[in-house]
């Protein structure tokens, strides 16, 4: 991968790796990256189907950067918790029976093998998924915080409960998760991800404390941070939910932020001055790209993008696109940021005529 980050090529059209390097180092590019991801309900029950659907998103988009999008609840899937498909907004698995209920489910616990089961499935799927692309652009595995896995585990009453009830055998049990989390990571990355979308959604004032966010969940995600994740090049936190504690999380060792920042605080340009990395975000996934309005989702993404290319930024959705998000509507997206990127190197040539 080292030649692909290569220097920049001035005004040349770049490739998507250099394009997010240029992006990522605040230097010269022909335009903001982009990436943007949805989830793949029914094809997403198999290895081969979350490849070819994560595959065909790429190919029929040419994304700079290829977030791999299993199922929301892989990661609890193999302790316990049931689940099934019936169409919804987002793409989702409805819960039909949680994995912990009760103290004692907590206390059973064991690390899980990453190259069996579900687990097995995201594994394979993203190895295909990397062998099928062949270096086209970036492929980040997917993984969820432990307490966010914790919190599919039980639910949100029945964390609290633990919480309250029982705080040390849920730090035990998060140990576990950690160690799972982490195996799951080393054997993505064995099998060929470039980088890593590690997704929160527990810190956030709607969901717990910060109190209960710095014991339960800070060290256990600096733990999974410092695994085999520290030496990939692309490290992306996703924090979750429209209170979240941008501030607490934003000192992360990742060099990528994700957030919600068309619906909850900081806005965009202000989280960029707040973080010294690539922010990645513009989109409301809830907003007029969900619709038919193509003039009004131009709109949207226009007051995101500015009137010049803003350095470390990438645009994404604060989360997974909904179902209703057409083809058509992104074909759009993706021409105005082309557009924008094009009269940003007319302003630039201009300004050297004049010179």
């Amino acid at each position: 991968m080292s030649g692909r980050l290569g220097p920049l090529a001035g005004r040349a059209k770049l490739d998507h790796w250099q394009r997010l390097a240029g992006a990522m180092a605040g230097g010269p590019i022909d335009r903001l990256p982009v990436s943007l991801w949805r989830h793949f309900p029914v094809e997403d029950e198999t290895a081969a189907g979350l490849a070819e659907a994560n595959v065909r998103w790429q190919r029929r988009f040419q994304f700079d950067l290829v977030k791999f999008m299993p199922t929301g609840t892989f990661s609890v899937e193999d302790w316990g918790v049931r689940t099934d498909y019936v169409p919804s907004v987002f793409g989702t698995r409805r819960v039909l029976a949680l994995g912990a209920e009760k103290i004692a489910d907590w206390e059973r616990l064991r690390p899980l093998d990453p190259g069996a089961g579900c687990l097995g499935v995201q594994v394979e799927g993203l190895a295909r998924t990397v062998t099928a692309l062949d270096g086209e652009a970036p492929v980040l595995l997917t993984a969820f915080s432990p307490l966010t896995t914790a919190l599919k585990l039980a639910g949100r009453d029945g964390l609290h409960a633990v919480m309250r009830e029982a705080p040390d055998v849920l730090e035990a049990a998060l140990e576990v998760i950690t160690e799972t989390t982490i195996r799951f990571i080393e054997a993505s990355v064995q099998g060929g991800a470039h980088g890593l979308f590690l997704a929160t959604q527990c810190a956030d004032a709607a969901i717990m404390s910060r109190d209960d966010y710095t014991r339960f969940g800070i060290p256990f995600d600096l733990k999974v941070l410092g695994s085999a994740a520290a030496q990939l090049p692309f490290r992306m936190l996703h924090i979750h939910g429209e209170a979240a504690y941008f501030d607490m999380l934003a000192s992360y060792p990742v060099n990528m932020l994700n957030w919600h920042d068309r619906m909850a605080s900081p806005p965009l340009a202000v989280g960029r001055s707040l973080f010294p990395g690539l922010v990645a975000g513009g989109l409301n996934e809830e907003g007029p790209v969900s619709g038919s309005d193509v003039a009004a989702s131009r709109r949207h993404l226009r007051e995101a993008l500015g009137s010049r290319l803003a350095p470390r930024t990438m645009i994404a959705p604060g989360c997974s696109l909904t179902m209703t998000t057409t083809d058509e509507m992104i074909d759009a997206l993706i021409d105005e940021i082309a557009c924008h990127g094009m009269a940003q190197e007319g302003s630039r040539e201009e300004v050297a005529d004049e010179q």
